[in-house]
């Protein structure tokens, strides 16, 4: 048997009506009109005086003009409210490589993780993630991950080795999946520009070191198969340096 789910509201003039329809036996819509930008969901599971209410981890989306948070029911009794109050910001959580990060391969892309979902229209390029050194932006392109939580930005050449790479996002106006303005630089503001500095792997060569050898092509040279022996290529000898 699904749970009894209750809703409480804050008794405000001008306080958004919580519409809670059952989608589902197993799923709950809870929704409220877009414009309240300044009302926060909370859940309890118990209802009294001093019941302790706790923002809902779930970021709202926003579907029909509205905002949208759908949970799956339980077997306990929740309770829910709208709370007027700041929501927080969308911002970076979590980057990969780290900042100051070193030793990095010339070959590994660079990640941004956001706290909650970006807008389903967020389209971004290399105007506004970019990656640079020695005053020239490198060869890449931005991948937005199907849940919209990671940005990757992809180079299209090796980075240079032994090189400090900055990483650029520009946050202006960027919105998340609430609606709500992104905070690209984790000051508590809206907007901004993100860097993110970290050093290649140095892959330059070793002093007085020479590798030579023959390369061979895959198949058998046909007068002298029945020996084994190899057709050398015709790329013939190679040295490395």
């Amino acid at each position: 048997m699904a749970a009894l789910t209750a809703f409480f509201g804050s008794l405000l003039a001008q306080q958004p009506q919580l519409k809670v329809p059952i989608v589902s036996a197993g799923e709950i819509r809870l929704s409220w009109p877009f414009a309240s930008s300044d009302f926060v969901l909370e859940e309890t599971t118990v209802l009294s005086a001093t019941a302790l209410w706790t923002p809902v981890p779930k970021p709202p989306k926003v579907e029909g003009g509205k905002r949208v948070v759908r949970i799956a029911a339980g077997r306990l009794s929740q309770f829910y409210r709208l709370r007027q109050g700041k929501a927080p910001l969308t911002t970076i959580k979590e980057t990969s490589p780290a900042s100051g990060k070193g030793d990095v391969a010339v070959t590994r892309e660079t990640i941004l993780r956001f706290s909650s979902p970006l807008a389903s229209t967020t389209v971004v390029g290399n105007d506004r993630l970019y990656a640079q050194f020695g005053g020239r932006r490198l060869l890449s392109r931005v991948e937005l991950s199907t849940d919209r939580l990671t940005l990757t930005l992809f180079y299209l050449e090796p980075l240079p080795g032994r090189a400090r790479i900055r990483v650029t996002f520009n946050g202006d106006g960027l919105k998340d999946g609430a609606g709500q303005f992104v905070d690209a630089d984790r000051n508590g503001e809206v907007g901004g520009i993100f860097l993110l500095d970290f050093d290649t792997l140095a892959n330059g060569g070793v002093a007085e070191t020479l590798v030579t050898g023959r390369v061979f092509a895959s198949e058998l040279a046909q007068a002298i198969a029945a020996q084994g022996s190899s057709l050398p290529s015709e790329i013939g000898t190679r040295q490395v340096f």
